[in-house]
């Protein structure tokens, strides 16, 4: 099913970064246009002799656990948490009465799950102390209630599609005036158990091994206001699709990327190439409606985080058109779980 797209184009006016590659935009932005590898390091996989090849955050890139709030907290919201402060802190101006936080996320906060129910196997019953940081909402409680944010704070789950949904809800909220900005954060961590499970669908790569992605972990936040010239703008969101077997990904991605470029056609692709199978669908849609447009892959830069990647696609589109390096970017998703998104960003008329 493909849903019927409505355009409620957005301003952004910050963006804020935790990743393997860096904390600032422009740096990592440049790393990535560089085509720039990061060598993986191996994350040990309990019970078994293979190692996950891995990006991890340098330590020194988080906020640290003298916030009180945080002590406890799982990695995920260290993440979400300093993301969300970097773009809030370049947004000097923003009324947090009048922002939302949406909040988009994939595997959530594994670790802590993990040593959840390890405890329920083992003791018979869970620790009361990592039972709340469980839960796919507790990165957005952190973000907020260390930023002051006390209206809408939603969250949102899915494959890598799951950034898209949160950017078009964002835009969505600011149209109806509900609110005047929109902070976007997604965030993921590294675990073995997630870093197994997608290795077992012959997704995630090992140290042994160069097929498949490198999993990564961080986090990226946007701050998202009305329309305005000053501003790069990401000008369409579209409300993406489902891919089975009488609607392959490939087809799937062709009506999502030909309606949202329904009128112009791209100066550049910032798709989401992790390394998998996933890959082939995407390259064959690009190559059907834009085979001259010339394509960038930072995931294959910053390893794959699923909605972490695309909000990172989206940032790296934004700081191109601030460079004046692009006019018109398009952003393919293509999500492990079923789901394909888009969007496009462009520098909106003076």
């Amino acid at each position: 099913m493909i849903c019927s797209p409505t355009w409620f184009p957005t301003s952004v006016r910050s963006v804020g970064f935790v990743s393997p590659l860096g904390s600032e935009i422009g740096e990592v932005c440049d790393r990535i246009m560089a085509l720039e590898r990061l060598e993986p390091a191996a994350m040990e996989i309990p019970g078994r002799s293979v190692a996950g090849a891995v990006l991890r955050v340098p330590p020194s890139e988080t906020i640290g656990r003298e916030v009180a709030r945080l002590r406890r907290s799982s990695t995920i919201s260290l993440f979400a948490c300093e993301a969300a402060r970097r773009a809030i802190a370049a947004v000097p101006d923003i009324n947090l009465a009048r922002t939302a936080l949406i909040f988009a996320s994939t595997n959530g906060a594994v670790i802590y799950t993990r040593k959840f129910y390890k405890d329920v196997v083992e003791c018979g019953n869970g620790s009361p102390i990592f039972f709340p940081e469980t839960v796919y909402n507790a990165p957005a409680s952190h973000v907020a209630a260390a930023l002051g944010i006390d209206g809408e704070v939603l969250t949102l789950v899915s494959d890598a599609t799951a950034a898209c949904d949160a950017l078009r809800m964002a835009s969505e909220l600011i149209d109806s005036d509900t609110v005047e900005t929109c902070l976007v954060v997604a965030a993921e961590e590294l675990d073995p158990i997630t870093w197994e499970a997608y290795h077992r669908w012959g997704l995630a790569r090992s140290m042994e091994k160069s097929r498949g992605a490198v999993l990564s972990e961080g986090a990226v936040a946007l701050v998202l206001g009305r329309a305005n010239p000053a501003h790069p703008q990401i000008e369409r969101v579209h409300p993406g699709g489902v891919y089975r077997r009488s609607l392959p990904a490939r087809e799937a991605l062709c009506r999502v990327l030909g309606e949202l470029c329904d009128t112009s056609r791209p100066d550049l692709v910032v798709s989401s190439h992790s390394g998998t199978r996933f890959d082939q669908p995407e390259t064959d849609a690009l190559a059907s409606l834009f085979p001259n447009t010339p394509i960038v892959p930072p995931i294959q830069s910053t390893g794959e985080a699923f909605a972490v990647s695309a909000l990172l696609q989206t940032a790296v589109a934004i700081e191109q058109i601030r460079r004046n390096a692009a006019q018109s970017i398009l952003i393919p998703v293509t999500g492990w779980n079923g789901h394909v998104g888009g969007l496009l960003c462009g520098r909106p008329a003076a």
